[in-house]
């Protein structure tokens, strides 16, 4: 059912709840809705607050129907009808519905069902998202890699972009929507040095949704290093696997037994959800893959006695290593949060992004 109200007050009637602008007042203009309803069984650790949560509609025949072609209408709102949720809008297909958006839910508790509402259907309306908000001052630096360009923007407020190299493919198709995939011979990814970057030196969550052809191809892959790990004093990041795919970290280069080290954790040719964690006051690193702490032959815990000071982080491969270290494979949805986000966070994100479709349930239009 569809319906359109010309009122300036906030009604409810049989048509559903009708949209509001940034003030909460009614437009009378957001003419249908769809409810969507978070499995707290999903939800781990909870409650989290500001969590950016995924929603990947793969198709959608009333949203293609009833959103604008360039989908500003789009916008969510709490189980309220009145409070706005901040949003980023990865993807819209307006042919068949697809959409990839993050959602910052307020708070999001385990074992309880948390309701939310996607309102669509304004022609007047102004773009609804707004991208920065939906990351918490946690976050240095969100990177979806699905824009093709010679930029790829950082979704945080803190401007820092990313920069393909020697012709990285942007846009292919990923795990969520789309995103880069490495020739294994010369591309890379460049984020700049900048101050913020430099912030995850003694506190830091980098994950990454990774790919790889063969994680035990015979020479080393670096997943990411900084452009001053192999020039003099070596004190910067170095996130790789060796030639025979055993997985490492460095927290500091500036020492070359500095590194926790394990074996090959990888399936090739499977998606799979990377996770780095370091906090320096207890000189802890933990890797993980698909929520799985790596076994590790040897740790930093007596080794790391100083911070990295990275400069421009590489992803994919270091030029300044002595044979490159080239990825081959695919990168996607890669993040970098100046803190430890916890267990219970960090499971919470494989669930909703491993599998969107079970985190939630999408009712019916309204």
């Amino acid at each position: 059912m569809r319906c359109t109200v010309a009122v300036a007050t906030l009604l409810v009637s049989a048509c559903g709840r009708i949209g509001f602008d940034e003030s909460g007042s009614d437009v009378a203009g957001w003419t249908h809705h769809k409810t969507i309803t978070i499995d707290g069984a999903k939800v781990i650790g909870g409650p989290h607050a500001s969590f950016p949560v995924l929603v990947e509609l793969a198709s959608d025949a009333e949203l293609a129907a009833g959103a604008r072609s360039d989908g500003f209408d789009l916008r969510f709102t709490a189980a309220d009808g009145v409070t706005k949720l901040p949003y980023e809008r990865e993807s819209f297909e307006p042919t068949t519905g697809a959409l990839v958006a993050w959602v910052a839910v307020p708070s999001l508790p385990s074992g309880t069902s948390t309701t939310l509402d996607l309102y669509y259907g304004n022609p007047g309306a102004l773009d609804q998202q707004q991208p920065s908000a939906v990351w918490d001052a946690g976050y240095i630096g969100v990177w979806h890699l699905g824009e093709p360009g010679e930029v790829l923007a950082d979704s945080t407020s803190n401007g820092n972009d990313a920069h393909p190299v020697n012709g990285l493919a942007v846009g292919a198709s990923a795990h969520i929507g789309r995103g880069l995939t490495f020739d294994g011979a010369d591309d890379y990814l460049v984020m700049n040095d900048s101050a913020s970057l430099d912030s995850t030196a003694a506190e830091a969550t980098f994950s990454v949704w990774i790919n790889w052809t063969n994680p035990a191809i015979g020479h080393y892959q670096f997943v990411m290093s900084s452009s001053n790990r192999f020039v003099t004093p070596r004190n910067g990041f170095e996130w790789a696997s060796q030639p025979a795919g055993d997985h490492y970290f460095y927290p500091w280069g500036g020492i070359e037994q500095d590194f926790n080290l394990g074996p090959n954790p990888f399936t090739a040719g499977t998606w799979q959800y990377l996770v780095v964690t370091l906090d320096y006051t207890t000189h802890k690193v933990v890797i993980a893959v698909d929520g799985v702490p790596m076994a590790t032959t040897q740790d930093v815990t007596t080794l790391w006695t100083m911070l990295a000071q990275p400069k421009d982080w590489m992803w994919g491969g270091n030029p300044n290593f002595s044979t490159a270290g080239w990825f081959s494979g695919s990168m996607d949805e890669i993040r970098v949060s100046a803190t430890v986000r916890s267990a219970g966070w960090l499971a919470t994100e494989l669930a909703n992004q491993r599998s969107p479709s079970t985190f939630y349930a999408v009712g019916p239009e309204i």
